[in-house]
């Protein structure tokens, strides 16, 4: 297994000539195939890792996930009609019969005038319209999409989603939510609640919403705006009022209806960015206040300024509610040149930095929140534990630690040969509690507190030769002077494709807790229960459910992980390497913990899943976890529906 010396991106892999044919061919195929299912273990090992420290909070990866070719929306030309069969895929758009994307822009410059009317905040009209994105971008493959519905019923339906997460004000009722519509769509109209037409519209919104929340999965949250003034305010990157201005431009009708590049790969980070270069603000702090590529900023600025001029030619009059003078058509050659100024001063942070700008994939979470949690976050190490007590002592309840504590535990090299030092890192509670169990179960004495300037050099302590060797013992990898990294560094670019949604007919909760919180096995009963008798109520669901749902970190790990989320670094039982021989039971008994169950196993690693055939007791080793339900009290939700 060999790094590609042309590309720099691909592993080559040689498992010998399959040519000639006979066994020697059919051993060569087995080879390549086992090397690629290592390859595939180690990618998720890496995935799982990386997910588990950004903890992931709102479904879907839709930076990764958004196919930007054919569905970048502002260039167009208004002279000549738009080519559809560019995209080979059918979408939503398509399917809602949208052969122009100015009437995409111009339904989210309507959500921007409906908010305003009805008194509701800019960052509702964003949420609004990041629904309304993800929507229409969806393939129209899925059978829970209505063909039947309408755009602005879609409009409506996401507005309205919209509308009932927000926690500012008391969320409007959907009659009201129509009457505001109404005003913009129909100026100067009488909107009759009573009627039988706007009784038919209510109905057809009840039923497009229910076609955005089906095909969405629910994924209809996000992370919201607020972080961005904090972070850029708290670095001194700009003043508090001339940020909450800039941002309140930022989510206005004409930034929000430039496309869904802007919004679901950039986010409104970049945006903001963009809007503040546009007013002659200076953009050079923000580059680290914000963590942002300038390419990207660059790119948000122009598709800021293709949209303005898009609804700029387009035959409609905008209200002044959701107008600014700098998108006005006096000020469109003030914006062009602002957009050679944004590039100027974005090559000119590249040049000053050589090049060594921070990428979008690094950073997941905003900068306020990780800054929070960097500060709240403690380390503690346990160090030269022998690996026989870690093994016999407190690999086997390593889930019960993790599950009872909350608590992130990882394991590392020691510097003596045979010792381990094990790594606890959470909140202070977590980390308490997690001490506590460990001491009680291996008799250990209290671990050092490690200081935040060594956290980072923890993370490459070990034995270098031990490591290269249990690579080395692997697979043959190619020799350090044949390691050339591509440009893009070793960030590892991952995607979530589920957006976290438990099937209720998969979760057994009709007896509690049962005998122990983790390893108990799961009744598989399909017995209906009543699950809303009680607020909170006990219950467990297989792990194999969980991870095809996207709730892969909910499951405590059956291994100890390691720092850098290597697999010869991992602390498994039996050990994957020993004295220079690859375990392949082992392997794949790490692969079955990870992947749940001998029949995920069977699915995606069949080549491991043969080394475990004649092992009936670790092909029914399935797990399931504790979960705990919760509701809100009947009487409570009657109240809040009720009040104001």
């Amino acid at each position: 297994v060999r790094i590609d010396s042309i590309t720099r991106q691909h592993l080559r892999v040689d498992g010998g000539n399959t040519a000639a044919g006979g066994e020697a061919a059919a051993i060569a195929k087995k080879k390549i195939a086992i090397a690629k299912e290592l390859i595939y273990l180690q990618i998720e090992l890496l995935r799982d890792h990386h997910i588990r420290k950004q903890r992931w909070g709102f479904g879907r990866d839709w930076a990764l996930l958004l196919e930007s070719g054919a569905k970048e929306l502002p260039h167009i030309d208004s002279s000549s009609p738009q080519d559809t069969s560019i995209n080979p895929k059918t979408s939503v758009t398509n399917v809602l019969r949208v052969s122009d994307s100015r009437v995409i822009g111009g339904a989210c410059l309507e959500i921007s005038e409906i908010v305003a009317s009805a008194g509701l905040s800019e960052p509702v009209a964003a949420h609004a319209c990041i629904i309304f994105y993800r929507y229409i971008n969806l393939p129209s493959t899925s059978n829970s999409m209505s063909t039947n519905s309408q755009l602005r019923d879609i409009q409506l339906a996401s507005l309205f989603i919209a509308n009932k997460s927000q926690k500012e004000m008391k969320w409007k009722r959907l009659e009201s939510v129509l009457e505001h519509a109404y005003r913009v769509f129909y100026p100067g109209s009488f909107f009759n609640p009573e009627s039988e037409e706007a009784q038919n519209w209510e109905r057809r919104v009840i039923n497009a919403e229910k076609s955005v929340l089906t095909a969405l999965n629910y994924d209809v949250f996000w992370p919201g705006v607020d972080w961005v003034v904090s972070a850029v305010v708290g670095s001194g990157a700009m003043s508090e009022p001339l940020a909450e201005n800039t941002l309140k431009l930022a989510l206005s009708g004409h930034v929000l209806a430039a496309g869904p590049i802007l919004w679901l790969k950039y986010g409104s980070k970049y945006a903001f960015a963009a809007i503040a270069g546009f007013l002659s603000i200076n953009i050079e702090p923000l580059f680290t206040a914000l963590s942002l590529a300038p390419l990207s900023v660059s790119h948000a600025a122009e598709l800021i300024y293709n949209s303005c001029q898009v609804l700029s030619k387009a035959k409609r009059s905008t209200s002044s509610l959701s107008r600014h003078e700098l998108f006005s058509d006096g000020q469109a050659s003030s914006m062009g040149a602002n957009i050679q100024k944004i590039q100027k001063d974005c090559s000119t942070y590249m040049s000053k930095c050589n090049g060594k700008v921070p990428s979008d994939s690094n950073f997941v979470s905003s900068p306020a929140y990780k800054a929070i949690a960097k500060r709240a976050s403690i380390r503690k190490v346990f160090r030269g534990v022998r690996s026989e007590t870690i093994e016999e002592r407190i690999l086997p309840i390593f889930g019960k630690i993790c599950f009872e504590s909350k608590c992130t535990i990882r394991f590392s090299e020691g510097i003596a040969e045979g010792t381990n030092d094990i790594v606890l890192e959470g909140g202070w509670k977590a980390l308490s509690i997690a001490e506590h169990l460990v001491c009680l179960a291996a008799a250990l004495p209290p671990p050092e507190t490690v200081e935040e300037q060594t956290q980072s050099s923890l993370a490459m302590s070990g034995s270098y030769a031990a490591m290269s060797g249990s690579y080395a013992a692997l697979s043959e990898v190619c020799t350090t002077q044949d390691f050339h990294p591509s440009k893009d560094g070793n960030t590892i670019k991952q995607v979530k494709v589920q957006p976290g949604l438990l099937d209720m007919k998969e979760i057994y909760g009709k007896y509690g807790w049962e005998e122990d919180i983790v390893e108990f096995p799961c009744s598989g009963s399909s017995e209906i229960y009543d699950a809303g008798w009680k607020t909170c109520i006990a219950a467990k669901a297989p792990q194999e459910h969980l991870d095809s749902a996207g709730l892969r970190w909910w499951v405590p790990h059956q291994y100890g992980p390691s720092l850098s989320g290597s697999m010869c670094e991992i602390f498994s039982r039996p050990k994957l390497v020993t004295s220079g021989t690859v375990n392949m039971r082992a392997v794949a008994l790490l692969a079955q913990s990870f992947t749940g169950g001998y029949s995920s196993l069977l699915k995606k690693f069949p080549n491991m899943a043969a080394c475990l055939a004649p092992d009936y007791d670790a092909q029914n080793n399935g797990r399931s976890v504790a979960i705990s339900l919760q509701r809100w009290p009947p009487e409570k939700i009657e109240i809040k529906e009720q009040g104001y």
